[in-house]
């Protein structure tokens, strides 16, 4: 970020474009301001896409990690990811944003892990490290043996909602072409 007017970056978000073989570049992209209206400041965005390797530089003023940090993610997230899409787009490829690092402007690094331990408290009925687990996937198994049962089971349970949006354009678009049928 060269501009003195904006400030040096707070956190680096490091991750890659999926698949790997996809070795995506995008040009220079310009630095994005935008603004949190929730808690009235601006953050500047600087997102670099080289050779599958993604890199967004996110500066705000007077950082603070209990303050900023997810929304800065949430952000630089957003804008890695329209840019990736529009890539790919223009490239008739499928392509995903994946972050597994950030890096502080104090220099402290961690690898991301995308964890949720209120929705983990929710599952109680089995766990990956006992036999309760192998049930579940029979289950899974025989659910997802019939498409429109798997949709129909993403509308049910309480899932990540675009899960559950792709799931309800899905059973609406089995339930057309089951209509036209007919």
């Amino acid at each position: 970020m060269s501009d003195p007017l904006v400030p040096k970056p707070s956190v680096r978000f490091q991750g890659r474009v999926l698949p790997p073989g996809l070795n995506l570049t995008t040009r220079k992209h310009p630095t994005v301001k935008v603004r949190d209206q929730d808690l009235d400041y601006d953050m500047y965005l600087d997102v670099i896409i080289e050779d599958g390797k993604i890199i967004v530089d996110c500066s705000v003023e007077n950082y603070r990690r209990e303050k900023h940090y997810s929304r800065l993610f949430m952000r630089a997230f957003d804008i890695a990811n329209a840019s990736v899409n529009l890539a790919a787009f223009s490239m008739g490829a499928g392509a995903s944003v994946f972050f597994d690092s950030s890096i502080e402007d104090d220099g402290t690094g961690q690898i991301l892990v995308l964890r949720d331990r209120e929705l983990e408290a929710l599952c109680t009925s089995f766990s990956p490290n006992n036999e309760s687990f192998d049930a579940m996937l029979i289950m899974f198994s025989k659910i997802c043996a019939f498409p429109a049962l798997f949709a129909i089971s993403l509308i049910q349970f309480p899932v990540h909602t675009s899960f559950q949006q792709t799931a309800r354009e899905q059973s609406k678009h089995c339930a057309r072409l089951s209509f036209q049928r007919e």
